[in-house]
């Protein structure tokens, strides 16, 4: 099937104006490192209720920022393991890459050095702007949880920790979609077509390089594994997944993204044209 679908994100750019100074709380780390196993290590210990608590309380911070404003949407505001960000937020041709930061009374940060280091990797890969969102909690009560700029947005850079005001980096300028932006886009509509078809869908992560990108039940209620993929597949790669994830039943579902541009390339903001051919079941468990 075929369709076109109209102005689906309002995404930003990574061009910026002059930039407000602020309160040095973020890191300064300038080297970037892509992912790799021994990174991924911490995603194996679950979040505490402590961190949960502190997510929410973040999400509907920035929730209320965000609508305060017009073309800003989210791209992730679910906890996802693993992953390089905590939330991504679509603003005009702009895309911010957040990491929720929190810290005691002294200002002693609990955040890992390894979420940072993914950051900034993913970040400068994909056009984003790395971001952190300091919190303040007191003994580690999440009831005493505040944020350190309330008059704006609580973002700060990840690398210099100046201020971020998004107002103040978005434009009309024309950039073009990432891969990640791309990648992202095909999970967001396969997990709207699986809920359409009424099946529930357990867990997706949208980090490139790691699969299956998503876990959902069958007809009979078996854990089932899907590749999404928006450009060719790599046979290997099926393979080896496969190997993994044997003992449940796979499936591919595949996309193929349109440009209306006479130069074919993908910008954010565009229209873009979406061809999905169904899915394709690859593996049967017996």
């Amino acid at each position: 099937m075929s369709e076109i679908i109209n102005n689906l994100f309002d995404f930003i750019s990574s061009k910026s104006l002059e930039k407000e100074r602020g309160k040095n709380v973020g890191f300064t780390n300038k080297k970037y490192v892509d992912l790799s196993p021994k990174s991924r290590e911490i995603d194996k210990v679950p979040p505490s209720e402590l961190f949960i608590d502190v997510m929410n309380f973040s999400g509907q911070f920035l929730h209320e920022k965000m609508s305060l404003v017009e073309n800003c949407s989210w791209l992730k505001s679910e906890l996802t393991r693993p992953s390089f960000d905590h939330f991504s937020i679509a603003y005009k041709n702009q895309v911010f890459s957040i990491l929720i930061d929190i810290r005691n009374e002294d200002g002693e940060s609990f955040l890992p050095p390894e979420f940072l280091k993914r950051q900034l990797g993913e970040a400068k890969k994909n056009n984003l702007i790395p971001c952190l969102f300091p919190v303040v909690i007191e003994n580690m009560d999440s009831s005493t949880v505040r944020v350190i700029d309330n008059n704006n947005w609580n973002l700060f850079d990840s690398i210099s920790g100046d201020l971020i005001l998004p107002d103040n980096l978005v434009s009309d300028k024309k950039i073009e979609m990432s891969s990640w932006e791309l990648h992202n886009f095909a999970i967001m509509q396969t997990r709207f077509m699986l809920k359409q078809q009424d099946f529930k869908v357990v867990s997706f992560q949208n980090v490139i390089g790691v699969d299956p990108q998503l876990w959902f039940l069958d007809e009979d209620g078996n854990n089932s594994w899907v590749v999404i993929r928006y450009d060719d597949v790599n046979v290997d790669d099926l393979t080896e997944i496969t190997r993994r994830c044997f003992k449940f039943n796979g499936y591919l579902a595949k996309f193929q993204f349109i440009s209306n541009n006479p130069d074919k390339k993908i910008y954010r903001g565009d229209s873009i044209g979406v061809k999905f051919m169904g899915f394709e079941k690859i593996h049967t468990f017996v």
